[in-house]
């Protein structure tokens, strides 16, 4: 259709975008819209997360038949459910059981699925073949065997399969304590915490750093993103794109690489949730210059800021001043810790501005320059040392300029 069509127009509806196609979007190779309105009437599914048990199996198979409802009961693999099908109905013994796979013949898969339609069958032993678009509103179980060898977009598409009238919906999602690995926990987890409707989009940005972003011009939908970061990633594509397209107007920024012997995380008192926090990092270090990022910072954080905060404010006010003036790495080591004195090294780029190097010697003379480095030691800089650290950088890209 592209190659009869250069110029045709394309839209991809999904509820959790695969990570490349989400990192088109978030690069701005794609526009991208959220839909987040839910139908009336419609109320999140309850997801609980637990190790295999039968007594949570029965319970939820009893609880959800006993309100006149259906489950679905979902396994990876067509060959576990003989083994599931014979405890289902040992824990549920007047229940009526059916089976559901892409291995049976499509007469017998059609009339299993409308009689499932129609009420005829409380509990429906399936594959994943029950997430393309089923639409039963009596179905408001579902549970999940080996929940964790599921990929977080698709147990949130099943998830979608429940809870899709005015009733409550319940996710039992069951894993193997022994076999649970520290991927597969963050996976399950980040399901757990996107419990509100229309959290697909969350979901797809937890799926892209856990995975990684894949390969945007080859057949490869994961890759290692994990190494740099989403949020690095994603500026240093952008940068990239923004260059190629205008060549001869954008200015190609440095990487930053800052440590120094200070607090500059927010703290745990200032923002409580683990999610929100990361998600202020990104929204701030994607920021472009510091007037956007002052604007920003005063419309996140009440006045008077708190030492967190104004930490992280300066330090990314720094790495924006480093940046224009060609400072890629600050470095720092505590001389002694008391009275407190950490020494601070500044590495230019070869093609640092000498004028700024001069108005910064000249304005104090404790600045010491060697091999295109700039030391100083804390007690130089005075005890509000950071800030007037961010101080003489600024001067130094008003003498460039």
């Amino acid at each position: 259709l592209r190659r009869k069509r250069p110029r045709l127009h394309t839209l991809t509806l999904s509820a959790t975008p695969i990570p490349r196609t989400l990192n088109y979007s978030l690069s701005g190779i794609r526009d991208i819209s959220l839909i987040q309105t839910p139908p009336p009437g419609r109320l999140p599914v309850t997801t609980t997360i637990t190790p295999h048990s039968k007594e949570r199996i029965k319970q939820a198979l009893t609880d959800e038949i006993n309100r006149g409802g259906q489950v679905y009961y979902l396994l990876r693999k067509v060959r576990e459910i003989p083994a599931a099908e014979a405890l289902v109905k040992k824990l549920a013994p007047t229940a009526r059981v059916a089976i559901a796979h892409g291995q049976l013949p499509p007469k017998q898969l059609a009339q299993t699925m409308a009689a499932f339609d129609a009420g005829e069958i409380d509990i429906l032993l399936c594959s994943t073949i029950v997430e393309n678009g089923l639409d039963v509103a009596n179905a408001n179980t579902l549970i999940v065997d080996n929940a964790a060898h599921f990929g977080l977009s698709q147990l949130y598409q099943l998830r979608g399969r429940i809870g899709r009238g005015t009733r409550q919906g319940f996710a039992l999602l069951l894993f193997q304590r022994q076999k649970l690995t520290g991927i597969a926990a963050k996976r399950l987890e980040a399901l757990q915490a996107a419990y509100e409707l229309g959290s697909g989009f969350d979901i797809a940005l937890r799926d892209l750093e856990i995975r990684g972003s894949g390969n945007l011009l080859g057949k490869e939908q994961h890759g290692e993103i994990a190494a740099i970061g989403l949020s690095l990633y994603t500026q240093l594509l952008e940068q990239e794109i923004e260059h190629y397209e205008h060549p001869d107007t954008t200015q190609q920024l440095i990487d930053v690489t800052i440590d120094l012997p200070i607090q500059t995380t927010l703290s745990i008192s200032t923002i409580h949730n683990d999610t929100d926090r990361l998600a202020i990092y990104q929204q701030l270090t994607l920021l472009p210059d510091e007037h956007s990022l002052l604007h920003e910072a005063h419309e996140l954080f009440p006045e008077p800021w708190s030492d967190d905060v104004t930490n992280m404010i300066e330090l990314l006010r720094i790495k924006l001043l480093c940046q224009q003036v060609g400072i890629y790495t600050i470095e720092s080591f505590i001389k002694t810790k008391d009275p407190f004195v950490a020494s601070i090294s500044l590495h230019l780029t070869p093609n640092h501005p000498e004028r700024a190097i001069s108005a910064l010697l000249t304005h104090n003379d404790e600045w010491t320059y060697d091999g295109n480095i700039l030391k100083i030691t804390t007690n130089h800089l005075g005890d509000a040392w950071l800030k007037q650290l961010r101080t003489d950088i600024a001067l130094m890209r008003t003498s460039k300029n």
